[in-house]
């Protein structure tokens, strides 16, 4: 795992998230290459042991291209450690580092990872932003019934180009066709999973939905002024 300034950093200037199941994929570098920046293992289901071979093969062939390889948690979960990140469910307490309560102040980064909270409501992402413990925001259901109504609250609450605002990907059945209202209402950072693995080919798909973003981003100077220590 890199340090936390650096994974922090490294967040801001990520474009797609890669939501993925416990079973690595055969060749995971071709979809590093084709354009993911962060993989997220969303499994709640899976064994410790199960999501932590993921991660392994996530991360084993991410290390020359500097990719964030993440978990999602569910409450009362003992923490993973080694992960850059963990998804944990808006107003859900954080997962417990040991047998005894997690300490917000101390243990707030749950063992050096970054913190990001699922939020599937309005109400979820003000609560998600006013949280210090979190670190970044996955706006669930974007691209659903009334999704671009939680795309243009988290625009209005938490404009990407501000480097000073606390990211946010945008997530919920976004395909090819759904990308292209969701950034044009302003996100700049997607989640993708049923797109990608129900493609027939998924590192075609990574790309062309990665391609979208990066395309959307003209105006996104100021955010990687910032990430790089610049004005």
């Amino acid at each position: 795992m890199t340090v936390l300034w650096g994974v922090g950093r490294r967040l801001r200037l990520s474009r797609l998230m890669l939501l993925a199941g416990a079973d690595v994929s055969a060749q995971p570098d071709r979809f590093w290459t084709a354009g993911a920046d962060v993989v997220a293992i969303t499994d709640t289901g899976a064994t410790d042991a199960a999501v932590a071979r993921a991660v392994s093969g996530w991360r084993a062939v991410s290390a020359n291209r500097r990719g964030l390889v993440g978990r999602a948690m569910s409450a009362g979960r003992r923490a993973s450690t080694g992960v850059d990140f963990v998804l944990v469910q808006s107003g859900e307490p954080l997962p417990r580092l040991d047998d005894g309560e997690m300490s917000a102040a101390a243990e707030g980064k749950v063992a050096g990872s970054l913190i990001g909270r699922v939020c599937a409501s309005i109400g979820d992402m003000d609560e998600a932003l006013a949280d210090d413990t979190g670190d970044f925001l996955l706006v669930d259901g974007a691209a659903g019934g009334g999704g671009l109504e939680l795309v243009a609250h988290a625009v209005a609450q938490a404009p990407p180009a501000d480097p000073l605002s606390k990211p946010w990907f945008a997530a919920g059945v976004i395909d090819h066709t759904t990308i292209v209202g969701v950034l044009a209402a302003g996100a700049r950072r997607v989640a993708v999973g049923r797109a990608v693995w129900a493609a027939s080919d998924p590192c075609d798909a990574v790309r062309s939905l990665a391609d979208a973003v990066r395309a959307s981003w003209t105006d996104m100077d100021a955010v990687a002024l910032k990430a790089f220590g610049r004005r």
